[in-house]
């Protein structure tokens, strides 16, 4: 095993000018089992902790548009938001947001507007 000491200045200086997609692909590669911690190649690679954690969740497919520039990070984490199971569905409403709370608002979404006053 190979241990290596690296000026993080420097190496800072050397990423100057890389896309986030870019850094984040090898913050991702830094932290794989057997490598450094996941906070440790964040802060080696200067990229935002989400980018990384969309990159760990994209399907290997997508790893790979993500490396031949065919898709960008922001492209992909637009696109999990937009595609929901019901399964993430129910986990986001009764751990997150609340079953009263769902219900509220969609009661209001959905409650007819009239223009005229009902007599």
């Amino acid at each position: 095993m190979y241990v290596y000491m690296v000026n993080i200045k420097k190496f800072a200086g050397h990423l100057r000018g890389v896309s986030a997609s870019k850094r984040a692909r090898l913050a991702f590669g830094l932290a794989q089992p057997g490598a450094s911690s996941l906070a440790a190649a964040i802060k080696l690679a200067g990229v935002s902790a989400g980018y990384v954690a969309m990159l760990s969740k994209a399907s290997p497919d997508e790893r790979a548009a993500i490396a031949s520039g065919e898709l960008n990070l922001a492209t992909l984490h637009n696109k999990k938001w937009g595609q929901c199971t019901f399964a993430e569905a129910e986990r986001l409403i009764v751990n997150r947001i609340g079953v009263d709370l769902a219900y509220a608002v969609l009661d209001a979404y959905t409650a007819p507007r009239f223009d005229v006053a009902a007599e």
